[in-house]
């Protein structure tokens, strides 16, 4: 089970949209070549693309074409109400409960204590998980979401087998 959250935590990395080479002028799928890890986050509509890509053509990088594209993709997809619904409960719960606490008596709060923390772990994973759920729906019942980049603090996602575009915030 832990391996299972694990790997629903993880980006399967990906680039299937074609691009225009600015050198060659090629317009086709760049080839993906893994991808690099970075802190750099850029925010505002300036992307962060963390695939290496290029050209399939003459090997040029594709890197800031690939930008330009998930800037005009994903510029007027929104994250869908449920995960903006659930991230604003965890966010209120965060700050409910230590208040209650806060409110309760003295001796209350250290009866209460131990349950608390016994329960954080698994509130902490339950919503881990429930973030990450989207990805692993769709409307073609057969989500491939590949992770394309950043654009804000959004992380974008495709479908592979559709093209869904799939915009989540942190």
């Amino acid at each position: 089970m832990l391996a299972t959250y694990r790997q629903r935590l993880m980006h399967e990395h990906g680039w299937e949209v074609p691009l225009r080479c600015g050198r060659c002028g090629t317009d086709s799928v760049p080839n993906f070549h893994a991808w690099t890890p970075s802190q750099v986050i850029n925010f505002g509509n300036k992307p962060t693309i963390y695939a290496n890509l290029e050209c399939p053509k003459c090997s040029e990088s594709m890197k800031e074409i690939a930008g330009e594209k998930l800037v005009e993709m994903f510029a007027g997809a929104t994250t869908p109400a449920r995960f903006k619904l659930l991230v604003a409960l965890f966010i209120a719960a965060c700050v409910g409960v230590p208040a209650l606490f806060l409110l309760l008596p003295r001796t209350w709060r250290m009866y209460l204590m131990i349950p608390f923390f016994l329960l954080l772990a698994p509130t902490i994973h339950l919503f881990n998980w429930q973030v990450h759920s989207p990805r692993f729906r769709c409307d073609c019942g057969d989500p491939a979401y590949k992770f394309m980049g950043m654009l804000g603090r959004s992380y974008c996602y495709r479908c592979s087998n559709c093209g869904r575009l799939l915009r989540l915030r942190d």
